[in-house]
């Protein structure tokens, strides 16, 4: 697209080097407070579950994920980047490695809801309460988490607000009018949930 010219919108992030009109979540920023909301619970050794993938919004989570435990006031805290194949087994493997560390990760940031179902499970095949023994926050949010007890933490975008986002640099292609803001990102909200405590 970006070679031939052809007008399109992206709704997801862009590599860098890949000038094209795109909407998405800031993944940076909401990893980053992330971060912050897991060391501000007292957490001080922190993980990041991240899908293996060359997806921009997959990098820029973990650069803002290790960026907001470097740079937070904590010198203690120390973050983990952990890699699956999002399949169950894949995800079993990354927490019972986990697990069994020396020093195990008190808090876990999961970056997809689904992952975030096998997560709870494989930490109760191991008897680990959540958030008594091990708190978990979810990046991403689907309406079927609000079913699960504890309530899980996450990270909640308007549908609406993206759809939004969306529609603009999609009618200013339509006209053939330059696209202005090429890059759209959208805070979500935080809602605590009840997956979260102190250590």
């Amino acid at each position: 697209f970006v070679e031939r010219r052809l007008p399109c919108v992206i709704a997801g992030s862009c590599h860098p080097g890949i000038d094209l009109p795109n909407a998405d979540l800031d993944h940076y920023a909401l990893c980053r407070h992330a971060a912050g909301v897991l060391l501000g619970a007292g957490h001080r050794h922190v993980a990041l579950l991240n899908e293996r993938s060359d997806r921009a919004g997959d990098i820029e989570s973990e650069a803002g994920f290790i960026a907001g435990v470097r740079e937070s006031p904590h010198r203690d805290a120390r973050e983990m980047i952990v890699h699956h194949e999002h399949t169950s087994a894949s995800l079993a493997r990354a927490v019972q490695r986990l697990l069994d560390a020396p020093s195990p990760p008190t808090a876990l940031l999961v970056s997809n809801a689904a992952s975030y179902l096998t997560v709870m499970s494989v930490l109760a095949q191991r008897k680990q309460r959540v958030p008594q023994d091990v708190s978990v926050v979810s990046r991403d949010d689907e309406p079927f988490l609000s079913f699960l007890l504890p309530t899980p933490g996450r990270y909640a975008a308007n549908p609406q607000a993206f759809a939004k986002r969306l529609l603009k640099p999609i009618l200013q292609s339509l006209r053939g009018e330059p696209v202005i803001p090429r890059n759209s990102r959208i805070l979500p909200t935080y809602a605590r949930g009840d997956s979260l405590a102190a250590p």
